[in-house]
């Protein structure tokens, strides 16, 4: 009874003790709660001010230093830091990428790189500590925490910000079991490098079966622990012994960062050999076999078919493959699209060993890269043309005949190639003059001045239409619009293009005379007053190939203009060159403009490039004044040049002061070199008569101004399409 009555007047004093020590608990919870709130805040502040920083170590040390002589809470986060700062930005981390947790938790002690089967406890710990960074050793031992250097340690803060961020990963090996050094110093920086791309290149299903591999030969995961000098317990956690590449042993980080992976990565493969045994992983996501999985049969049927075809159709275009570079390439007609090839494919096997159109195509694609679809193209080479038809129609017939047709065509790609390789050669050589006389832009000097050589091409363009949309109105497609011929001469060496901008109201054709004059204007106006010229043309008769070209020449040197004048040909069908090119730009910027007057033209042409390679040169205008004029250069210069017989057969012509009125000539630039006196009597260095364009007709103007008006710009139909009445 006396018991009970101590037991009742105890009572409340045990109530009270119970309600103190709840609180208690309470209040050390909620100082818990704030410190890591507090902690959270300073981490998240740090990381704001330094989001786009990679400090380092002796920076991240610099910066805990600060913050603590600034009395903000960093405890525990050096780690946090340092494996935070030490990532490239905008990294994420999932469970297959190269990221090492900060957390040691999340790797457990069986993943430490140097312990062996026959170690205790206590050698595990050392050599685990050697592998270990510490980020400390950098921090000063000495801590600022007066109130006078916070404001200078908050500036060391602000100052680290500005450190640039490298991007390139680095090896973070801190151990010494290399004689007592880093067991990365067994690698050079390239071999390193060299080990990452080769294991980068494997697939994840390769890397998964070559890290089972390792872990099948490294891990010790026998019932019982390995320990001699204590007791032997069950073991709880499986180990790895060690880490090797090739012969050479390494610590856990460099095995990681040779492997291209983080510690999630090697940790779920270590967990899935654990489970499964010596295995390929499966992923969650995948593995999943469908029914109609693409088999290895599969590919090689769809690969067969398509050499195959290929052998039968494709077409050889030797020297001449627009767009392609590689000579290997095999080129399927142009009427031929792949699937229609792949309808055949489909028709010709059986239902198990087709694949679908998708399939067919990205097979093609990823396995014969150099089976394309020729496009359409134009000015291909007809000689290479008819020599590759006679070659594949060399069937059924004696092996001379093979052999000479091969011949036949091998000796004309020779040619090309040694006539382009000339003309290359002479654009390298005026780009090197250029640059040493410190030649920038075509302008008018005083001909025959300076003792260079200087390279010059040109040639005429496909004609333009004015007015034109981009967005073209429906009508207009089936109408004729104004002409405006191009014709364009290029200074490789600069490179720079006058092209001359022809109305059809102010055009003499496409003759001889025409070519002539507006070169002739094109060296009072715009040559850089070499002595010695060469000039490069396409084969065209009508144009440049001609008795009256040649003459003009002649009577260029004899008349003091040059001293020298070289004119050469490139072969029929392999003419592309300069000229083509300016007139490309010029293309690709008309196609895209709203072209309403010949004005509009000219900007196209000045806008056409950024370093105004291409500039525009009137001709005329559209109401018939002439700016260039045309003269009769033919029957100038026939009275007094004769003709020079089989002009066509030769391409390369050559002109000297010293012996006038005699041209040498060569067939090819390597060819032999002989000359013919074609004068007849010493020409006049006056110009000849003037031709005067003949304009438009009636008919014409009455077209224009009732079929292409309605589609001009306001502040140009007068000018364009004016009435032929008024």
């Amino acid at each position: 009874m006396e018991a009970y009555s101590v037991g009742m007047a105890m009572r409340p004093f045990s109530t009270s003790m119970f309600m103190v020590t709840t609180l208690w608990i309470s209040i050390s919870a909620l100082v818990y709660v704030y410190n890591a709130i507090e902690s959270v805040i300073n981490v998240i502040c740090l990381i704001k001010m330094s989001s786009s920083n990679d400090l380092g170590e002796n920076g991240i040390a610099a910066m805990l230093n600060d913050a603590r002589a600034c009395g903000m809470y960093v405890e525990n986060l050096d780690d946090v830091l340092t494996d935070y700062f030490a990532l490239p930005s905008g990294y994420d981390s999932d469970n297959d990428s190269e990221n090492v947790s900060s957390d040691d938790d999340s790797v457990d002690h069986e993943d430490e790189s140097v312990v062996t089967a026959s170690s205790d406890d206590d050698q595990m710990s050392d050599v685990e500590s050697e592998e270990q960074m510490d980020i400390e050793e950098d921090i000063p031992p000495e801590i600022v925490d007066d109130a006078e250097n916070e404001f200078e340690a908050a500036n060391n803060i602000a100052q680290n910000l500005d450190i640039v961020v490298p991007q390139q990963k680095v090896c973070k090996c801190n151990c010494i079991i290399f004689n007592g050094q880093k067991c990365n110093n067994q690698f050079t920086d390239d071999e390193m490098n060299e080990i990452r791309y080769t294991i980068q290149e494997l697939s994840e299903f390769e890397k998964d079966l070559m890290l089972l591999g390792i872990i099948f030969s490294s891990i010790n995961n026998g019932d019982m622990t390995a320990r001699k000098k204590k007791t032997q317990t069950q073991r709880k956690q499986s180990r790895i012994r060690s880490f090797h590449y090739g012969q050479k042993r390494v610590c856990r980080e460099t095995f990681f960062f040779l492997m291209g992976i983080g510690r999630d990565k090697f940790k779920n493969v270590k967990t899935w050999y654990e489970t499964h045994g010596l295995v390929f992983r499966r992923k969650r996501s995948g593995g999943r076999r469908g029914k109609h999985l693409l088999k290895m049969e599969n590919v090689e049927g769809v690969v067969r078919f398509i050499v195959n075809f290929a052998a039968a159709n494709c077409i050889l275009l030797p020297g001449r493959i627009p767009g392609v570079k590689s000579a290997e390439v095999k080129l399927l007609p142009t009427s031929v699209t792949k699937a229609a090839v792949w309808r055949m494919f489909k028709d010709a096997v059986l239902r198990e060993q087709c694949v679908a159109l998708s399939t067919f195509r990205k097979l093609w694609k990823e396995l014969l890269p150099y089976i394309i679809v020729a496009q359409p193209a134009t000015d291909l080479c007809w000689i290479c043309q008819k020599n590759n038809s006679l070659i594949t129609k060399q069937v059924n017939v004696p092996e001379a005949q093979k052999t000479e047709a091969l011949r036949i065509q091998e000796t004309h790609l020779e040619q090309a190639r040694i006539e382009r390789e000339f003309y290359n050669q002479c654009c390298r050589q005026s780009k090197l003059i250029a640059k040493e006389m410190d030649i920038k832009q075509l302008g008018q000097n005083v001909p025959n001045s300076k003792p260079i050589t200087f390279h010059y091409s040109f040639d005429f363009a496909q004609q333009v239409h004015y007015p034109a949309n981009p967005l073209q109105p429906g009508p207009i497609y089936f109408k004729t619009p104004r002409k405006c011929h191009i014709f364009g001469l290029t200074s490789e060496g600069l490179p720079s293009q006058i092209n001359y901008l022809i109305d059809e109201g102010v055009s003499c054709g496409k003759g001889a005379n025409v070519v002539i004059s507006y070169l002739h204007h094109f060296f009072d106006h715009y040559g850089v007053g070499e002595q010695h010229a060469h000039l490069h043309a396409d084969n065209c008769s009508g144009q440049n190939k001609n008795n009256a070209f040649i003459q003009y020449l002649a009577w260029r040197v004899e008349n003091g203009l040059h001293k020298t004048i070289k004119y050469s040909f490139l072969p029929v069908g392999h003419t592309k060159f300069g000229p083509d090119w300016c007139f490309g730009l010029v293309k690709r910027t008309y196609r895209r403009t709203f072209v309403s007057s010949l004005q509009d033209i000219v900007d196209v042409v000045d806008k056409s490039t950024t370093t105004s390679i291409n500039r525009a040169q009137l001709v005329g205008n559209e109401s018939g004044d002439v700016f260039v004029k045309v003269y009769d250069w033919v029957s100038h210069l026939s009275r007094h040049y004769r003709k020079f017989p089989g002009i066509k057969s030769y391409q390369h012509f050559m002109f000297d002061a010293e012996t006038p009125g005699i041209v040498s000539y060569k067939v090819l630039s390597h060819s032999e070199e002989n000359t013919y006196d074609f004068c007849r009597s010493t020409p006049p260095s006056s110009l000849p008569p003037v031709i005067k364009p003949a304009g438009l007709d009636d008919a014409r103007k009455q077209y224009l101004f009732q079929s292409i008006r309605e589609f001009c710009r306001e502040d140009t139909v007068d000018i364009v399409c004016p009435n032929p009445d008024l």
